[in-house]
């Protein structure tokens, strides 16, 4: 039984490599309802937040596959995400 959630992922500019995959992964099923870069400081661009949230129908056995790709993929990062039911 599939329920809805909202998947937001928040990323420095500099870790963005680190998700890319699963992004894209994800653009499959759905397109972003926001994708958002915020500039923190001025001479620093590679640590801008790149901010991404999907809303997704997932199944359980889906959502723990994500949960788990994207804690890996953000081990030793600042980025983080957050998946909860609408």
């Amino acid at each position: 039984m599939s329920r809805k959630y909202v998947v937001r992922i928040v990323v420095p500019a500099r870790d963005y490599r680190r998700i890319a995959s699963i992004v894209d992964e994800l653009e499959e099923r759905s397109q972003p309802f926001l994708r958002k870069r915020t500039p923190h400081f001025e001479n620093r661009s590679d640590l801008d937040s790149l901010d991404i949230v999907f809303i997704l129908d997932l199944n359980p056995r889906e959502k723990k596959e994500l949960t788990l790709k994207l804690s890996k993929a953000l081990r030793k990062s600042l980025g983080f995400f957050l998946i909860f039911p609408l």
